[in-house]
């Protein structure tokens, strides 16, 4: 391996090739607890385990149980304990120890007790991607935000300079999940797994064992997960061993995955573990232990990948209701397998590479060619999306916010011509820009926009400069054209410097616009 900053010299090359930059730091701030369970953490032990795969350094900086601090440091990561007040200086300065002082590191805020000025704190000392499980930028300072929930994160409510990641695509998953099995439709029900999270703040496991026994049949075996901050394990040994042979109780496992795919049911809470039972194919029974986990359990079931307990409270929970929904799961092999289908179709188990894709995206050079690829009818919102920015409507010939329905007959109307070039450029999975021509008065006429979080690069001038003369040809035009807001000074030298010269103004809707042109060859 070549270390980062020095250069190699290929065999037969002329001339020597830099290396490519070493990935920078990852650093990962999230506690666990009895009262707040382990998901924060398992989430982002699954993201660091793929930042280790591009070779980059993953650091945890958390306050933890024992059993799951020993389950950090088994994976090989390095972890800095702290026992202090969360955000206070004294977090401050073991983040700023942890992290090398020459490279601009990347800081994972993962996490509901945080105070507020914690994120603009760290955000001074490396990039910052905040894990947000409630859809309203809970840190609304962090460069990257990340809802990989279904009905969380609303586009708009995040800052338009800052890169959002929305859905279970996005779930963050260990790698032992990448690969799930294929599953029977007609397989029998034999094992029903419990799990209601990494502490099951509210105690609920003994019941639904309890409610259980009173309706397996024989020969269905029941595991139980103790997770690892469930403070109750003593009287789980207890009960499972009066509840007979059927019944076991595992404590703090490291294979998950490989017990999910024994398991035909699944009894659990609405935290991260949905997206690991969704993504091998589990059917399930939703239980929400926490108020918090309400809308996941509902988005769920609404989703066709589980069945819904309780979803008013927590005091709502009934044993005859868990008893009914689990005898009739039992006994209907079809919806189980519908279950099985739509949650694999939600989650694939990728979300930590695409997370880690992302990251590097906004973090990395431009590549030495852009990734341009014609817009399909798949990319509809997204492109809807980055029209809405408000940076780009102030600089658009007609700046309203472009309604959803008018947006739908436009696009339509856009993948049915056949006199148009229409391109995406997406930088680690994400929309960056995008550039169209379409001919006007014997012209190619040009337009395009860059997504905030990717601008200053050099994004504009290069969609521009590697597309108009193609453009021109492929439509059979001898020249390229573009209107720009007199006030978008970025947009003009990305024309002029990517070959245009200014021919003149107009005036559209009241204001100023300059008038650019590019002669084809």
């Amino acid at each position: 391996m070549v270390p980062a900053g020095e250069t190699v010299l290929t065999q037969g090359a002329s001339k020597a090739v830099a290396a490519p930059p070493m990935p920078p730091t990852l650093m990962l701030r999230a506690d666990a607890s009895a009262e707040m369970g382990t998901g924060h953490v398992m989430r982002c032990l699954a993201l660091a385990m793929a930042w280790r795969e591009i070779d980059g350094r993953a650091v945890f900086l958390s306050r933890l149980p024992e059993p799951l601090a020993q389950r950090i440091r088994a994976e090989g990561f390095e972890l800095a304990e702290f026992c202090g007040e969360p955000g206070c200086s004294e977090d401050l300065e073991a983040a700023a120890c942890l992290l090398p002082g020459t490279e601009r590191p990347w800081i994972v805020l993962d996490g509901y007790h945080f105070p507020t000025g914690y994120c603009s704190a760290l955000r001074k000392l490396g990039r910052v991607l905040a894990i947000d499980d409630f859809g309203a930028a809970h840190f609304a300072e962090a460069g990257m935000h990340l809802d990989q929930n279904l009905d969380g994160g609303r586009p708009g409510g995040y800052p338009e300079d800052a890169l959002a990641l929305l859905g279970p695509a996005y779930a963050l998953l260990r790698p032992e999940f990448r690969s799930p099995p294929a599953r029977d439709p007609d397989r029998p029900c034999r094992q029903v797994l419990v799990t209601l999270g990494g502490s099951d703040p509210a105690g609920l496991t003994c019941a639904v064992l309890e409610a259980l026994a009173r309706v397996l049949p024989e020969g269905v075996r029941c595991l139980t997960i103790a997770g690892a901050a469930n403070p109750r394990k003593e009287a789980l040994q207890a009960l499972t061993q009066r509840l007979g042979p059927n019944f076991e109780l595992r404590d703090n496992v490291s294979d998950m995955a490989a017990l999910m795919a024994q398991a035909d049911l699944a009894v659990t809470a609405a935290g991260s573990t949905v997206w690991e039972l969704a993504c091998m194919g589990v059917p399930m029974l939703v239980m929400p232990v926490a108020d918090n986990q309400v809308p996941v359990a509902r988005a769920i079931c609404r989703a066709g990948a589980g069945a819904g307990l309780a979803f008013g409270s927590l005091e709502s929970w009934s044993p005859k209701e868990l008893e009914g929904c689990v005898d009739s799961l039992l006994s209907d092999a079809t919806q189980r397998a519908a279950m099985a289908r739509a949650g694999q179709c939600l989650v694939d188990g990728q979300g930590a590479l695409r997370v880690v894709q992302a990251m590097r995206a906004l973090a990395e050079p431009l590549p030495a060619t852009l990734p341009l690829l014609p817009a399909t009818p798949d990319d509809i919102r997204e492109v809807w999306l980055l029209a809405n920015q408000p940076s780009v409507r102030t600089n658009a010939i007609h700046p309203e916010p472009i309604p959803w329905a008018d947006h739908e007959v436009w696009y339509c109307r856009r993948m049915a011509a056949t006199d148009s070039l229409f391109l995406l450029c997406r930088l680690g999975g994400c929309l960056a820009g995008q550039i169209r021509y379409e001919p006007e008065n014997g012209a190619a006429l040009a337009s395009f926009s860059v997504a905030k979080p990717f601008r200053g690069r050099g994004l504009g001038r290069r969609l521009l400069a590697e597309t108009w003369r193609e453009a021109c040809r492929s439509l059979g035009l001898g020249r390229a054209r573009g209107v720009v807001f007199a006030g978008n000074a970025p947009s003009a030298a990305c024309f002029s410097k990517a070959g245009f010269r200014q021919v003149g103004t107009e005036v559209h809707c009241g204001r100023d616009f300059l008038i650019f042109e590019g002669a084809c060859p």
